[in-house]
């Protein structure tokens, strides 16, 4: 198995977070097997 959980301390602000897929020697699969979004803390 890996990683598949987190837990992030942001300060109040907009972010942007990136999900990259990768193998068991932490090599990315790539840009389509990734997925960003942005967040708001209040």
């Amino acid at each position: 198995g890996g990683q598949i959980e987190t837990t992030l301390d942001l300060d109040a602000g907009n972010y942007s977070l990136t999900l990259q897929f990768a193998d068991g020697l932490h090599q990315s699969y790539g840009e389509g097997m990734s997925k960003t979004i942005n967040v708001t803390v209040r």
